[in-house]
């Protein structure tokens, strides 16, 4: 059976000449959940990135390391980042990055709909690249999902719908998160199901465990033939750092506002700084002036009260003074067309 993954290679940028697999050394890192971790597969030899490291381009030159973690999201994800990612960074290699998760981000408690969960990953990826810039990230899309979803969706045709709102925005906005390409492990005709009623194919069920979840050790065989095409094209789509990323992002895509921030601080003394800013990075300004104002479920003031993006690429940052001891959530209140960011629990005391 032809294995047909899909590239999506910007024709704008000019590539790097000469790399070989095969004479120069390399580090590749893959991370994301129990389908990383090589879940439902009949020893850790048979998940796809160990199958992968036996595959050409890479034939055992180097071993890939796999932070594949069962039940993980991609806040997890976040969360994990030094550990995960940049621990695993290696000077003089060049660097890549395997990310597939968004199921467990959709499809578990709590739950986040496809393009929350891209607008996650996308800050995941400017995260990464913010400690080590030439990582060389590979986003990969979800396959189907046939079982254990949460209650908040009552078909499994709504789950499709909402993971594939996700791989829709991992195809057309890849650059603009910072990474090198897309790659679709539906492409190849195999994890596919009807997207009316969402029931899967049965090619897909053959290569899938009874959990109609994770795959067999067929399927992850399936997976890693699909990473290894992705490897043997990408040595001339290994796209240098330059230009601004966003600049092939349509405003017709989803604008997302970000925030970041303190945790915890003391009553009746500001805070340390959160930190808003646009994605997709770079994306033009939809609204002029785009004012955004944070708000709190605790009594409190936000200085500065509010504050525009003038500049896209630009962050800003405010801070919260409490009045009184509580946890409550800080978020943003963004004007029509721009989507708002999860809330931050900040406690008071």
């Amino acid at each position: 059976m032809a294995l047909f993954p899909l590239f999506r290679i910007s024709p704008k940028k000019a590539v790097l000449s000469g790399f070989n697999f095969a004479t120069q050394p390399f580090n590749i890192v893959t991370v994301g959940d129990s389908l990383v971790a090589g879940v439902g597969g009949s020893n850790a030899s048979k998940a796809w990135p160990a199958v992968l490291q036996t595959l050409a381009p890479v034939n055992n030159r180097y071993p890939i390391i796999n932070q594949g973690v069962g039940g993980s999201s991609i806040a997890n994800m976040i969360t994990n980042q030094a550990s995960q990612v940049d621990a695993n960074y290696k000077t003089g290699f060049t660097n890549i990055l395997f990310a597939m998760e968004g199921t467990n981000s959709v499809c578990n408690q709590p739950i986040t709909t496809g393009l929350e969960s891209a607008r996650q990953m996308a800050v995941y990826c400017q995260n990464v690249l913010a400690v080590h810039s030439d990582w060389r990230i590979i986003l990969v899309k979800t396959i189907p999902r046939g079982g254990i979803i949460d209650y908040a969706w009552s078909t499994f045709q709504q789950v499709d719908a909402e993971l594939r709102a996700y791989n829709t925005y991992l195809a057309q906005n890849y650059r603009a998160m910072g990474a090198q390409s897309v790659l679709d492990m539906r492409a190849g005709g195999v994890f596919t199901c009807n997207p009316n009623t969402g029931v899967l194919s049965d090619a897909c069920l053959a290569n899938m465990v009874a959990d109609k979840v994770h795959c067999n050790d067929a399927g992850y065989v399936l997976l890693a033939n699909y990473a290894a095409q992705a490897l043997n094209i990408l040595p001339a789509a290994f796209l240098p750092k330059t230009g601004t990323l966003g600049s092939t992002v349509s405003l017709t895509q989803p604008v997302f506002a970000t925030l970041t921030g303190p945790s915890s601080g003391a009553v009746g003394a500001a805070s340390s700084a959160f930190s808003s800013s646009l994605l997709p990075v770079g994306a033009a300004n939809p609204l002029s002036p785009l004012a955004i104002t944070p708000n709190s479920a605790n009594a409190g003031t936000f200085t500065p009260v509010s504050f525009s993006f003038t500049d896209a690429s630009v962050a800003k940052t405010f801070t919260f003074r409490p009045t009184s001891a509580g946890t409550g959530a800080i978020g943003l209140t963004t004007p029509s067309g721009i989507k708002n960011p999860s809330s931050i629990n900040y406690t008071a005391s």
